[in-house]
């Protein structure tokens, strides 16, 4: 009989227990995105990013992708209202269109608004942003079998974005805006009457980017 007794008093101790435990809600501090930025499209570049927050208010983002087209960059090299002022003058304008390439960028972010006091990396953020980028061209017979005409983009640059991060259920929607600058260097070699010379050139410019990140968390 005792030994009954102490068996129910011990099994309502642990009700009362898990009772008075407070729920599982979305205040974890530990949540991952992953995220796809469709905006990237039209510039030529498939991107997916990957988001983790470490604090309730503080998340590190890194992003990959790959270069499909360099499109804009004819464009640009073409506008007058472009801020470039070195082109390429060696890179033919297919040359720009087939280019392909890959660009990594990296990020931490601060959430300096939480919407509605709710969980781990929502509301209005800021993010500086580390950019690199890589573009090949593809290489351009020089008017005989032995030589090629080849170029190379790199850019590197930083941003600061300003964006606001909402996250309904596993849905998470990403829209931001940002300006920084950037250096842009194009190198390589053009083969002319069996003379070599070798291109490289740097050029700063601003950037200015805005887009949308749509993706899933996992907590």
């Amino acid at each position: 009989m005792k030994k009954l007794a102490l068996s129910i008093l011990l099994l309502a101790g642990l009700c009362t227990v898990t009772l008075a435990a407070p729920p599982k809600t979305s205040d974890a501090p530990v949540r991952t995105m992953l995220k796809f930025n469709p905006i990237l499209l039209p510039a030529g570049e498939f991107n997916m990013s990957v988001e983790q927050s470490i604090m309730r208010n503080l998340s590190i983002e890194v992003a990959g992708g790959f270069i499909f087209t360099d499109y804009w960059e004819e464009v640009n090299n073409n506008s007058d209202l472009s801020f470039n002022d070195y082109k390429g003058p060696w890179i033919s304008d297919h040359r720009y269109e087939t280019a392909t390439g890959w660009t990594f960028r990296g990020g931490v972010k601060y959430y300096i608004k939480n919407l509605n006091n709710k969980g781990a990396a929502q509301g209005f953020y800021m993010e500086p942003l580390f950019l690199l980028k890589r573009v090949y061209y593809p290489n351009e017979s020089a008017n005989n079998m032995y030589y090629f005409n080849d170029a190379v983009k790199t850019v590197v640059g930083g941003q600061i974005l300003f964006g606001f991060q909402a996250i309904s259920g596993k849905f998470v929607l990403d829209p931001y805006l940002g300006f920084g600058i950037r250096n842009k260097n194009f190198s390589g070699t053009l083969y002319d009457d069996g003379i070599v010379t070798n291109y490289s050139q740097n050029y700063f410019a601003p950037s200015f980017q805005m887009g949308l990140k749509l993706g899933v968390s996992f907590q």
